[in-house]
């Protein structure tokens, strides 16, 4: 078996809500039973707190190598999405609109592809669909980030094509 050692800073702290004074002393029998009784309703009120581990594990690019191009037109998403990515490991290629990820897609292959799909100078509807023609097995690769998920149309786009998507906002367990 392996055995590893838990860092200190990720050992769960054990907390009690209440520490009897040092100097109380028990003289009769009686009290050392109440003591019993008092140290037991003490071990069911312990309170046992896991120090906060975050969801962002920088080795899980090492254990899963993957080649990623996130295309996002808004600079803040963008850097949301690379930010995340790299606290996973990641090192991402990104590019600010369609026409940038079809031009990045024809130059190299991408394990996985994060497209907005609402961006002004080719939306992710059109880069999938050129995809589909050109290249099933990039635009089988596909995951849709997009805030555009109450729109008829968006929903009906993303269930036609059977890919996965994310609507923003979003969060890292997402």
């Amino acid at each position: 078996a392996i055995r590893r050692r838990i860092p200190a800073h990720r050992q769960p702290q054990v907390r009690r809500r209440h520490q009897p004074a040092e100097d109380e002393e028990q003289a009769h029998p009686e009290s050392q039973h109440r003591e019993a009784a008092v140290l037991d309703r003490q071990a069911a009120k312990t309170v046992v707190s896991e120090p906060h581990v975050s969801p962002f594990d920088r080795e899980f690019a090492r254990r899963h190598p993957l080649r990623v191009l996130v295309a996002e037109d808004n600079f803040v998403n963008r850097k949301v999405i690379l930010t995340m990515l790299e606290r996973l490991g990641y090192v991402a290629e990104a590019v600010a609109g369609g026409r940038a990820a079809l031009a990045a897609l024809a130059v190299a292959l991408f394990d996985a592809i994060l497209l907005d799909l609402r961006m002004p100078d080719l939306a992710g509807d059109a880069v999938f669909e050129m995809l589909q023609s050109t290249d099933p097995a990039q635009a089988a690769r596909i995951v849709f980030v997009t805030g555009d998920l109450r729109s008829d149309r968006a929903r009906d786009f993303l269930a036609s094509t059977g890919q996965p998507s994310v609507g923003k906002p979003f969060t890292f367990e997402e």
